[in-house]
């Protein structure tokens, strides 16, 4: 199954990267990374959206125990309205391909109507490591 684990860094950076080895546990996993995020605070705009990206992203790598052993690190860079503009790798293995092409068959991320939000959401790290 996916692993995937979501870091948020200044400017808000988003990281993918964890350890489940099935549906329940890798939910469980993200729960336990965004009740972090929270601090006690109703859900945020940020986080809502973040999960939503999970979401895309996940649907559209489908399984990763084929590339099992590899890691990818990407930065992705999305337009005012969404759409992916650049898409920067650390190396180009099978994982990070699968990455690059998940990412651009996406093509579009949804945002925030508040420009301030958006633009939080606009640069994502993501770290893939099945």
């Amino acid at each position: 199954m996916k692993k995937v684990r979501w870091l948020f860094l200044a400017g808000l950076f988003i990281s993918i990267a964890s350890s489940a080895s099935s549906r329940a546990e890798q939910e469980a996993a993200l729960n336990e990374i965004f009740k972090g995020l929270s601090s006690g605070i109703e859900d945020t705009v940020t986080s809502n959206y973040a999960s939503k990206y999970i979401g895309l992203i996940n649907k559209q790598l489908g399984d990763l125990k084929d590339h099992s052993g590899l890691d990818c690190r990407a930065r992705v860079s999305l337009s005012s309205n969404g759409s992916v503009e650049h898409v920067d790798l650390n190396n180009q293995n099978r994982l990070c391909r699968k990455v690059f092409n998940a990412v651009w068959d996406i093509g579009s991320f949804p945002l925030p109507s508040d420009i301030t939000e958006a633009n939080k959401l606009r640069q994502l790290s993501l770290s893939i490591a099945p």
